[in-house]
């Protein structure tokens, strides 16, 4: 009988094997952040437009106040217009915000995402048994078996295939010669991902 202690030594090396290296994180957090900006641009466009027309609604709410100083209209229209101009304000207001949070919620996930899968092992080695058992479930969705050396190929999320199956340094070096280098940049170099490129939307699709 192999003691506890033992499997979950023998678990912990093999979450690990799962921690991408932080070239890999910087490539996925790129790939992520482009599918989101690119899925994101119709929301983009809608917030755009609310803000506008909330600018609008507050801009009508201060004429009509100067309206009334000008006796132009009595109190009884001004309050008419004024409570249903409050009611569409109101209403923009909450939906501009709740699109605004969007935008903060995203960029928090990916980086609890990143922080969660660079240090998956640590994290469940530290974890009470309950989150162990639902860090284990979200990982390996179904059972997963240990002969007494290896753990059995599970079945796992598509996030940690691509990164179990992402190519080493050596094939993903880039062609130098024929295509620019990014020497000097801060942006990814396209030419270098291509591999990897393949492999993600391979296990996204």
């Amino acid at each position: 009988m192999i003691q506890r202690d033992v499997i979950e030594e023998k678990f912990c090396e093999y979450l690990s094997d799962f921690e991408p290296k932080p070239e890999i994180m910087e490539l996925l957090e790129y790939k992520l952040v482009h599918y989101w900006k690119e899925k994101n641009q119709d929301y983009k466009n809608q917030l755009k437009r609310d803000k506008a027309r909330l600018t609008e609604l507050r801009q009508m709410k201060d004429n009509l106040v100067k309206k009334l100083l000008r006796d132009v209209i009595d109190d009884r229209t001004y309050k008419e217009q004024a409570d249903w101009l409050q009611k569409e304000i109101l209403v923009l207001e909450e939906t501009c915000e709740q699109e605004r949070i969007v935008d903060s919620d995203f960029e928090e996930y990916l980086n609890f995402g990143k922080r969660f899968l660079s240090n998956l092992s640590e994290i469940w080695k530290k974890a009470e048994i309950k989150i162990k058992q639902r860090i284990q479930n979200l990982i390996f969705p179904a059972q997963i078996y240990f002969d007494g050396i290896y753990f059995e190929p599970p079945q796992i999320l598509n996030i940690l295939k691509v990164i179990k199956n992402f190519p080493d340094e050596s094939k993903v070096a880039g062609r130098v010669g024929f295509e620019p280098t990014n020497a000097g940049s801060k942006g990814p170099c396209l030419t270098a991902w291509r591999p990897a490129n393949a492999i993600i939307q391979r296990f996204s699709s």
